[in-house]
Parts: structure tokens; sequence; C-alpha cells
């Protein structure tokens, strides 16, 4: 994992996971506030590759080669404040049927889940969605 803190007004703060992890963001959070810094949580935006799959009326982004894995999440509107979000979202949600069973790179912005529902998930509001690149093979990595 790759981390980059920039000290700025305010703090940014920059992860880069190796592929194949994943790190809970709700955990991110607790260790950030634990390092006594105060994170911004409708400003989380996460980059991921995975599969755009839909489930009832609903789509998922599925990440099923991750560890613990597979992790599905709700991809839903942006409900934040930033108004070029809220216009890349309403751009970015109609493409999605098209994306349905590919892989995908999708930017977003991660929600915690609703904390009166303790079965809610945490969700993601897309602002970007490409096709994903072919990962190649590892050629340091044992047969």
């Amino acid at each position: 994992m790759k981390t980059t803190l920039t000290i700025k007004k305010p703090a940014h703060l920059d992860v880069t996971l190796k592929p194949g992890t994943w790190a809970d963001p709700n955990k991110m959070l607790q260790k950030i506030e634990e390092a006594g810094y105060a994170a911004r949580k409708e400003e989380i935006r996460l980059t991921l590759v995975g599969k755009i799959a839909k489930e009832g009326d609903h789509y998922l982004l599925v990440l099923d080669d991750v560890k613990p894995g597979p992790q599905s999440l709700l991809l839903q509107s942006y409900r934040g404040k930033d108004t070029v979000a809220v216009k890349d979202n309403a751009v970015t949600l109609p493409k999605l049927a098209d994306f349905a069973g590919r892989n995908v790179e999708i930017e977003s912005y991660w929600s915690l889940p609703d904390k009166k529902d303790k079965t809610a998930p945490a969700t993601l509001a897309p602002v970007r969605l490409t096709l994903a690149k072919p990962v190649e093979p590892d050629k340091h990595a044992n047969p």
C-alpha cells in the first residue's frame, strides 16, 4: 500500500492499494481519526476496477478479485453538495446499463451506510466510468 499525505489547508490523503486488496473505508476513517485528523466523509473518492451487475432495479459494482471478497457496492445518485459531482453523476448513472456485465474503472464518491439501518450497505455515487484495461499478468509473481 502506498500512502501520501499532503499537508495543505485542508490536508489531503491519497491511498493506493496493491491490486486484489480491499481496505474497508470505515476502518480507514477510524484510523484517520485515531491519528488525530477529521475526514470529510462526504468527500471520500474511490477509483475502483470491477464488474457492473444489475440486481432488480439497482446496479452494483462487484469486486470479485479482492480479499476479503467478493465485495458488492450499490451504485446510486450523488447526495452531496459538490455541484460538479452532481452534474458528473447525472451524466454517468444512465451509462450503467450500457456497461452491465463488463469490467470497468469507476471513480465515485463513497457514502457511509445509513446508521438507522444496520443492514444497509455503503454506496458509491459514480462520477466517471470507463472500460477497464485488461490486467497484465505479474511477471514477478510466483507460479
